[in-house]
């Protein structure tokens, strides 16, 4: 007999739930725990961000301190996907500009069909920055972003001391 989910997960027997459509919207700062929660269970058990919560306020720290800079796609108010963005500014052409750079991008593999994960990137883009990048991209996750028109740069110059 199907329960209609294994571990939580849509499992396509005869009772089975099908996903509904997630609503969109930045984590919450006191929300920070179900994150790492999500974290654990659908990208990496045992991570870093899973385990620390000072580490995972820093990295997604907000100018508004009521949110986490991490956009969650919540269904039945649970978190089926994220998309991090790591607040950094951006130089372009010599004005500094609003970036961000991108990290852990999870969509749920039962909602993965609804596009969701280009969903949290348009709602990350739609925030107002002006520049949003990651450094490094999985071969599932390249033709997303070149779909999206992001330009693949094989080097990107770096200054340090």
């Amino acid at each position: 007999m199907s329960t209609g989910t294994i571990d939580g997960r849509h499992d396509g027997g005869p009772d089975a739930v099908p996903p509904g459509r997630p609503t969109l919207g930045w984590c919450g700062a006191d929300e920070a725990a179900e994150l790492q929660a999500f974290i654990d269970a659908h990208w990496r058990r045992g991570h870093i961000l899973s385990r620390d919560e000072t580490l995972l306020r820093w990295q997604f720290e907000s100018t508004d301190p009521a949110r986490l800079d991490v956009v969650v796609a919540r269904d039945g108010g649970r978190i089926v996907g994220m998309l991090g963005v790591i607040p950094c500014p951006f130089n372009a052409d010599g004005r500094r500009v609003r970036g961000g750079m991108l990290a852990n991008w999870i969509a749920r593999e039962e909602y993965r069909s609804q596009m969701l994960g280009v969903q949290l990137m348009r709602f990350a883009w739609d925030a107002g920055y002006d520049f949003l990048g990651t450094l490094g991209a999985g071969a599932a996750v390249l033709p997303l972003y070149t779909g999206m028109r992001f330009a693949v740069t094989a080097r990107v110059p770096r200054w340090v001391r």
